[in-house]
């Protein structure tokens, strides 16, 4: 009788002994598939990002010579001369004259800075809609916020106080 008690003794002991000392192990193997999982999640999440990125930059090499042009329109600094020479053509070519040009440039913490112009020029009609149409078609972004016009004293020519904006980064 001692014989078969030992044994169910022995053998519910080693069942205990497998159970107590294997449990933690089974615990950590299915934590590290837990974190396997997540770390392939991840990896494949990133794979997607990065290839994103790439045929996103390839688009974007497609629209180069338009963001080309939009660098152009916005430039990097906010030079004044380059500003006024631009304005001085734009007049000149629409037939207006250009009496006087004043500018203050307004930072904050956009990295956009925002150039206000103040120009009074004159012209006949048809030379201020020539201005009005040339200064939106200007290869630089400038932008009318207010037009004054001043009656004619004598003649056809009209005096006209134009508010523009420009930008720059």
């Amino acid at each position: 009788m001692n014989r078969p008690l030992f044994s169910i003794v022995f053998l519910v002991g080693a069942v205990l002994a497998a159970v107590f000392f294997t449990w933690p192990a089974l615990q950590d193997l299915k934590f590290l598939q837990m974190e396997k999982r997540s770390k392939l999640a991840d990896f494949e999440n990133r794979e997607e990002y990065f290839t994103n990125i790439r045929n996103l930059t390839v688009q974007l090499k497609n629209f180069e010579p338009e963001l080309g042009k939009l660098d152009h329109a916005l430039p990097e600094d906010t030079f004044l001369p380059s500003l006024y020479q631009l304005v001085q053509e734009v007049a000149s070519s629409s037939g207006v004259v250009l009496k006087s040009i004043a500018s203050s440039v307004q930072k904050g913490e956009s990295p956009v800075k925002t150039i206000d112009l103040q120009l009074k020029v004159a012209g006949v009609y048809e030379s201020l809609k020539s201005f009005l149409e040339n200064s939106q078609n200007a290869w630089r972004l400038l932008s009318i916020d207010s037009v004054s016009f001043v009656s004619p004293k004598t003649g056809s020519s009209f005096e006209v106080s134009f508010r523009m904006q420009a930008h720059s980064y």
